[in-house]
């Protein structure tokens, strides 16, 4: 045998890790699925506002609250987190994100940036029936009188919907997200004002107009236009009160 054979067969081989048994396979699916169901429960308390801007969150009792162990509820915590929904607080905990001005200004930025992307995908595929869902929604964010949460759940799936329809999931991932995070906080400021809801009913039906048109890249400004206009009526809004 030469020097380099004796020194290649005197080397360690790797480890091999062996394959995990299909229980604990199906246990750590199983758990996974319980921490996503978490995350989207409390995401959606808090785009409701059930989750006010500034609460804190005590792992226990949300455990406790929703029958789940609290390593379900902290391993939530950091997908929530990712999301930029909460933020950990040193000594004091967990806590719903409360944005500042300039925050609220760079969320609306990026969904400017995410949804206009979204629309210009969106709008080639559209038909009649998705621009019938679309004129549904319209209408029934515009019908009296105006009622506060209805009036966001439905913008809400507006916004959602096109989303979708862009056929990117990571890309509706993102989007929902940050529509979270902007909800939450126009909820922490006491809901949309009347004249918000003219100019977002306006807006809309810009957008539905360009659509029907089926030019993608006047969907795509129309909702850039919608979103910019919204982040700078907070601002308004934030620097009077």
């Amino acid at each position: 045998m030469t020097d380099r054979r004796r020194a290649e067969s005197g080397r360690m081989r790797p480890m091999v890790t062996p394959p995990k048994p299909e229980a604990e396979k199906a246990a750590d699916s199983l758990q996974a699925s319980v921490v996503e169901q978490v995350a989207a429960q409390l995401k959606a308390e808090i785009r409701q506002g059930r989750l006010p801007a500034g609460t804190r969150l005590v792992q226990g009792e949300i455990a406790t609250r929703l029958g789940v162990s609290g390593t379900s509820v902290r391993e939530a915590f950091y997908l929530l987190e990712h999301l930029g929904l909460i933020h950990w607080d040193g000594r004091r905990g967990v806590r719903v994100f409360a944005p500042s001005v300039e925050d609220l200004v760079e969320v609306y930025s990026i969904r400017a940036a995410l949804e206009s992307l979204a629309v210009r995908l969106a709008t080639p595929g559209l038909g009649s029936d998705d621009l019938a869902r679309l004129e549904k929604l319209q209408d029934q964010m515009e019908a009296p009188p105006p009622e506060e949460n209805a009036f966001l759940s439905l913008n809400a799936q507006f916004h959602t919907f096109l989303a979708e329809k862009a056929g990117n999931r990571r890309l509706a991932r993102l989007i929902d997200a940050e529509q979270t995070a902007t909800s939450a906080y126009v909820i922490f400021l006491g809901g949309a004002i009347p004249t918000s809801l003219r100019q977002t009913h306006l807006e809309h039906r810009a957008i539905l107009a360009a659509i029907r048109t089926g030019d993608a890249d006047l969907a795509a400004n129309a909702m850039s236009v919608h979103l910019t206009a919204r982040a700078w009526a907070l601002k308004r809004r934030l620097n009077s009160s």
